[in-house]
């Protein structure tokens, strides 16, 4: 039986990180500076789900929180996405009073925009809402025009143009007075890019107003629930399954007295494909485009103009074997990834770094992989009983 393993090795310089990002902006306002709006007592519960949510997804997760989350702390963490690639995902969270303020763009029919209402918002005696400390629908999509990352936007905040008085207990609704003025200086006025690559999931549509309770929002926990227990869920499943535990909600709230309106859910794609797309599969993110193999994708990579590093090594091991790189940089710099995929197969193995080696290290001149002082083995293995090929992809980034 032959035990022969084939390796051939690969070795590129890249510019920038090989590894596609997963990063979370949750924004959460239950408290506002202003004494005249009412505080929303469930959006912490709101943003303590979602975060776990999103971390046991693998998710780099940034919060802001109350008195964070002002109109240019939001805006400026939003600004610090735009270096994500368009093999990234970017996922924004908001949880706040929802407001309405008057359409200068005319891109609604309706002849309003609507706003998120952040922490430093201010609103008169009539609880009438200028527009400091909001942030408009239209300006949002300014911001996301500049991340390239595949993007999931959920917004558990009312869109309504009324108010309704609270309705006392444990219940509230989410929204503010219609803003009477509207001013232009802060520029949002410009031309608006196009957003692709988008999936917006709001709680409610423009005329409604979603429901906030001592628990979190009826909304995100629809969200919450309806993901967690089906990960493989599409987005348009989604906005049903969401909209049929908030009329559950609601009529159980009915049912106690108090009198609260359903409200439904509103789901936009840039692309009617990923309607029927599961979540998951939107959120988790390849090292390889989806409309090549591997071998191919990665030959592209080889045969570009990108850097190249020396290697000594043996280019036929017998299983069981210790496999070692010697590697120059060529005076070049960077961090050390060590990627393999066998013959005939689209996937990658990222074998360096790993859960049990997580610092990547930053290298430079000559060096030996596996790295000296560090009790790792790289061992010759194949599946069959004929000799195998195996590519092995030794990678410096910048990143």
């Amino acid at each position: 039986m032959s035990k022969r393993l084939i390796l051939l090795i690969i070795v590129l310089l890249l510019p920038i990180t090989v590894f596609a990002k997963k990063e979370a902006f949750l924004v959460g306002v239950g408290k506002y500076r202003s004494s005249n709006i009412r505080e929303l007592k469930g959006v912490e519960k709101d943003i303590e789900k979602m975060k776990s949510l999103l971390i046991k997804k693998g998710f780099h997760v940034r919060v802001l929180m109350n008195s964070q989350a002002t109109l240019r702390n939001v805006i400026n963490t939003l600004k610090s996405y735009k270096t994500l690639s368009p093999n990234d995902v970017f996922l924004f969270y908001d949880s706040s009073h929802g407001v309405q303020v008057p359409d200068t763009s005319g891109d609604e029919q309706d002849g309003l925009d609507e706003a998120y209402a952040l922490y430093d918002t201010t609103v008169d005696e009539d609880g009438v809402a200028n527009l400091d400390g909001i942030l408009v629908d239209d300006e949002l999509e300014r911001y996301l025009s500049n991340i390239s990352a595949r993007k999931f936007i959920i917004a558990d905040a009312c869109h309504s143009g009324t108010m309704y008085k609270d309705i006392g207990g444990k219940i509230r609704t989410k929204g503010l007075n219609r803003s009477k003025r509207f001013v232009a200086s802060r520029g949002i006025l410009g031309k608006i890019k196009k957003v692709n690559n988008l999936v917006y999931l709001s709680a409610s549509q423009a005329y409604e107003l979603s429901i906030d309770t001592d628990d979190g929002g009826v909304f995100t926990e629809a969200v919450y629930s309806s993901i967690s227990s089906n990960p493989n869920i599409t987005f348009r499943d989604l906005q049903v399954q969401s909209a049929n535990h908030i009329q559950d909600m609601c009529n159980k709230i009915n049912q106690h007295g108090k009198r609260v309106d359903v409200f439904h859910p509103n789901l936009y794609v840039t692309d009617n494909r990923l309607l029927n797309q599961p979540i998951d599969g939107y959120l988790n993110i390849n090292i390889y485009s989806n409309n090549h193999l591997v071998e191919e994708y990665l030959g592209e990579l080889q045969n570009s103009n990108i850097g190249r590093l020396d290697i000594n090594m043996p280019s036929r091991y017998e299983v069981n074997d210790e496999i070692s790189l010697n590697i120059n940089t060529n005076g070049k710099s960077g961090y050390l990834y060590i990627l393999t995929s066998r013959d005939n197969s689209n996937e990658i193995n990222v074998l360096y770094p790993n859960k049990f080696y997580r610092n990547v290290k930053y290298l430079y001149g000559n060096f030996q992989f596996p790295l000296p002082n560090e009790k790792f083995q790289f061992i010759a293995t194949k599946n069959s009983n004929r000799p195998e090929r195996t590519l092995v992809y030794a990678i410096l980034s910048k990143e």
